[in-house]
């Protein structure tokens, strides 16, 4: 639960849209910056109608290395949100510290992914 008060952050809501592939791409053009903490509250996928895939959802550290935070399976026509149901701004699904980055891929097709961010 943050200290900051639910009307700031709303007011700091963003969003980032990202067309998946087989290789992993970064959300961001560069890391967030060290005095600052990424919270990610939402992610939606919607499939591309013809490919089924499991989508992960990678944490990128400073040294440019990636690691598995989140892996999910997507109908073709599918739409998911993580975390699934409602979400609280509130309560992050993912943190990103300063140097971090958020990239994902797919195993099949060209999914389509956007996540929903505020920054402290």
């Amino acid at each position: 639960m943050s200290a900051i008060p639910k009307e700031i952050i709303r007011d700091r809501l963003k969003f980032a849209q990202l067309t998946l592939g087989d290789t992993v791409a970064d959300f961001f053009a560069s890391n967030v910056s060290e005095s600052k903490k990424r919270n990610i509250v939402l992610m939606t996928i919607a499939g591309d109608g013809a490919n089924a895939a499991v989508v992960t959802i990678q944490k990128k550290v400073e040294a440019g290395t990636y690691s598995d935070a989140i892996i999910v399976y997507n109908a073709a026509a599918g739409f998911l949100q993580v975390p699934p149901g409602s979400f609280d701004i509130e309560s992050p699904v993912l943190v990103l510290e300063g140097g971090t980055n958020i990239g994902a891929l797919c195993s099949a097709g060209a999914h389509e992914m956007t996540i929903v961010y505020w920054d402290e």
